[in-house]
C-alpha cells in the first residue's frame, strides 16, 4: 500500500513498521489506520487506551505512533481470552517483537480497568459488542470518561446500522445505528466534536453480516469522534 505523503512522518512510519505482520498490512487499503491515526489526533508520547483490543490490528499502530515516550493500554475481556483457548493474542505480539509500551489490561468492557489521565481511549468496530454482550455501557461509558484528561478523546469506529434499527442487529449482523451510539456517549459527558465518512460506504446496503466474505472491512463505517469537555 502506497501511503499518503500528506501524513505526518511518525503515522507513516508506525503503518509502515516491520512489527506489523501481513495480515495486517494486508488490510490497510480498506480500513485506512493512517488516516484513522490523523483524524483522531494521536502523537509521540500520547498515553491512550484501546477497548476489546482483539488481535491487536488497531493496537499495532498505536503503539508505533505513540512511541517510545507513549503508552499504550490494551484492554480484553475475559470471555475473549476463553474464546482464544486461555491465551491473550497481544502477549504473542508483544513477545515476537519486542514492543515495550503495551500494556495488558483483562476486565469486563464496563470496567476496563484504564488509569487515570489518557490523551485518548478507542473502541474501533466493538462498541456494538458491548451491546451484545450485556455490558453496562452507562458504566462502560462513564469509565472512559473518567479515565480521560480534560479534553481527552473518545475516538469509535463501527458498521453502521441502519436508522431507528438502534441496537436491534448488534448480534446477529454487529452492526449498531450511528445515532444510538452518540446519544449513549453524549449523555455520559462528552461533546461529540467530529465526525468522520473515511470508512463510509454508501454501497453497503447495512441488512448484511459484516463478517462475510462479500463485505469484509467495505463495510457503512461511521467514525465519531468525541471529546471530554476542558482544556
Amino acid at each position: 500500500m502506497t501511503q499518503d505523503a500528506r501524513l505526518p512522518a511518525y503515522i507513516r512510519a508506525a503503518v509502515g513498521s516491520n512489527r506489523r505482520p501481513e495480515r495486517d498490512t494486508a488490510r490497510d487499503a480498506l480500513r485506512r489506520p493512517g488516516e484513522t491515526l490523523l483524524f483522531f489526533g494521536v502523537e509521540p508520547g500520547h498515553q491512550v487506551g484501546e477497548l476489546n483490543a482483539g488481535w491487536g490490528y488497531f493496537t499495532g499502530v498505536l503503539s508505533g505512533t505513540v512511541g517510545e515516550h507513549g503508552r499504550v493500554h490494551a484492554h480484553t475481556t475475559q470471555a475473549s481470552i476463553k474464546r482464544w483457548g486461555g491465551k491473550n493474542p497481544l502477549e504473542k505480539r508483544i513477545a515476537r517483537h519486542g514492543i515495550t509500551n503495551i500494556d495488558l489490561l483483562v476486565g469486563p468492557m464496563d470496567a476496563p480497568g484504564f488509569p487515570p489521565g489518557l490523551d485518548a481511549v478507542f473502541s474501533i468496530m466493538n462498541y456494538h459488542d458491548a451491546v451484545w454482550t450485556g455490558a453496562n455501557r452507562e458504566a462502560m461509558n462513564k469509565a472512559i470518561f473518567d479515565a480521560l484528561r480534560s479534553g481527552g478523546i473518545f475516538g469509535i469506529v463501527d458498521h453502521a446500522a441502519l436508522p431507528g434499527r438502534g441496537t436491534a442487529d448488534c448480534h446477529e449482523l454487529h452492526r449498531v445505528e450511528r445515532e444510538l451510539v452518540v446519544e449513549e456517549v453524549t449523555a455520559a459527558g462528552f461533546a461529540l466534536d467530529a465526525e468522520s465518512n473515511l470508512l463510509a460506504n454508501p454501497d453497503d446496503p447495512c441488512t448484511g453480516q459484516v463478517h462475510d466474505k462479500s463485505v469484509r472491512d467495505r463495510t457503512h463505517r461511521f467514525m465519531l469522534r468525541f471529546r471530554k469537555p476542558g482544556a
